[in-house]
């Protein structure tokens, strides 16, 4: 089984976010954590320290970590605004420049699925300023709360006939499906599903989500998942989340070790577009 890691860039100052809740909910999280024994507190000291220094986005540590060990990663990077995503087209370009000068891919975490006009503007947009004619997408805010977004057949069918190459935002067990020349690579594993089960806090150990991991991992090789798809946002890879910034460590080593296969969702077009369709 091959697996294709990706990171998601939602965040990348607390100052973005002066017009909604993120903040406060950031802090109460951290001390329901607390509270409640999931996080220690020197986490939480560095979690509030992590406001008043201004960034939230970890990009060139984690950067730094995929490179050192190999990991073909995808970094998308938002070019336009919606819920909780506030970061400037300015800060955007930069990262974005940035990533691609360092040898990673990047596609888009959007916002526009429902509008073809308005999805079609933004995927132009992400063309112009990063310079690149295959281009995927993650559509941001997703997940299985009430206010997430969940993509529905049509809504996929959207996103290709606007010109994206491929798309990763659903949640499904099985493998890649096309849409004539366009992927949908279905998310199997999610860092905020791994410790979060059910809540907006963390509910897992890192034991019992080192577990977990193992499990849905060999679970998917015995089904036949031919590329299992990965998600671990970069605001994690940081001292006050320790435990999601160890499970992510942790599990690049594992994968290593049991002869898991990294790869890119770039080849994974490749070696798909010269095998046989799996319809959607």
């Amino acid at each position: 089984m091959k697996v294709i890691v990706s990171h998601d860039v939602d965040h990348l100052s607390p100052r973005e976010h002066v017009r909604d809740l993120v903040v406060p909910k950031f802090v109460v999280r951290f001390g329901l954590e607390w509270l409640l024994g999931r996080t220690r507190w020197s986490e939480v000291t560095l979690a509030i320290q992590s406001l008043w220094r201004g960034s939230w986005q970890h990009l060139k540590e984690l950067m730094d970590f995929d490179e050192t060990h190999g990991v073909p990663s995808t970094f998308f990077v938002g070019v336009a605004n919606g819920r909780k995503l506030c970061y400037s087209l300015a800060d955007a370009s930069y990262w974005i420049a940035c990533i691609r000068r360092r040898g990673f891919d990047v596609g888009v975490h959007g916002i526009e699925y429902r509008s073809a006009e308005s999805a079609r503007r933004e995927l132009e947009l992400f063309r112009k300023i990063a310079g690149q004619g295959t281009v995927g997408v993650r559509m941001h805010n997703i997940g299985y709360s009430p206010s997430s977004v969940l993509l529905s057949g049509a809504d996929v069918a959207t996103l290709r006939d606007v010109g994206y190459s491929y798309s990763s935002t659903t949640f499904s067990e099985t493998g890649p499906c096309s849409l004539g020349a366009f992927w949908e690579f279905p998310i199997h594993l999610m860092d905020g599903h791994v410790f979060q089960v059910g809540r907006p806090w963390k509910t897992r150990t890192l034991a019992q989500a080192k577990r977990f991991t193992v499990e849905y991992l060999a679970d998917a090789a015995v089904r036949g998942v031919s590329h299992f798809s990965m998600l671990f946002h970069d605001v994690y890879f940081a001292d006050y989340y320790r435990d999601y910034q160890e499970w992510y460590m942790w599990l690049i080593e594992h994968l290593r070790t049991e002869g898991y296969t990294l790869c890119s969702y770039r080849d994974a077009l490749m070696e798909l577009d010269a095998n046989a369709r799996k319809p959607c």
